[in-house]
């Protein structure tokens, strides 16, 4: 268990009465994800407003996955943790589940290649690599990361997807994309799938839409 104290200001160890018998504490996200090595920050809101007394302590329940300093956290490890901020002013606490995710796919353990030329949308907005990620995924495995590339003039996904033509029992693999948002700490898939067929889709002139 790690332990580190963060305020948007000085902690001022005098309890403000301000914050009177009854008050709440909440964060305000039950959930997020994140990538490997990115850097986020969480918040708490206070019911009734706390006139400005922000200042809480953050617990991990495990220093491997996340580590916290100065109120802006950091993933360091893949996996899951509980994040769990306690007010220094009457002892309220709540916590946040962090997911962090690494997405590598191995080329060499499938026989065979997919290839997704692609138009990214996501929520609205065009793909931005500074923002954004997504990766092709069966059963819950990354087979494959999208790059954003551009060509005369035209911006795309590229998609190199490992997998296999024909499982076991004829049942065939589904790939599906899954989106990742670093400014909203959101990860989802979007609800359209593929049946792994090991051939190409989409072109520069033709792109395939992936819509979020």
């Amino acid at each position: 268990m790690s332990v580190a104290v963060a305020s948007c200001s000085l902690i001022d160890f005098d309890f403000d009465d301000s914050l009177h018998d009854g008050c709440t504490m909440r964060m305000t996200r039950d959930s997020v994800f994140v990538m490997l090595g990115d850097t986020f920050t969480l918040s708490v809101d206070y019911y009734p407003q706390s006139n400005g007394v922000n200042a809480v302590m953050w617990s991990l329940s495990s220093d491997t996955v996340v580590s916290v300093k100065d109120n802006v956290f950091t993933a360091v490890g893949p996996g899951g943790v509980y994040v769990t901020a306690q007010s220094v002013t009457h002892g309220l606490t709540d916590s946040c589940y962090v997911s962090v995710m690494e997405w590598e796919a191995s080329p060499y353990t499938y026989p065979s290649e997919m290839i997704f030329y692609a138009r990214v949308t996501i929520n609205g907005e065009p793909f931005d690599p500074s923002t954004m990620r997504i990766a092709a995924f069966v059963n819950g495995e990354c087979r494959g990361v999208g790059e954003s590339r551009s060509f005369s003039g035209i911006d795309y996904v590229f998609f190199r997807i490992w997998g296999n033509n024909i499982l076991s029992g004829n049942k065939r693999e589904i790939v599906r994309f899954r989106v990742y948002k670093s400014d909203e700490l959101l990860c989802d898939y979007i609800p359209l799938g593929y049946y792994f067929d090991g051939e190409t889709h989409g072109s520069l002139s033709d792109l395939v839409e992936l819509n979020y």
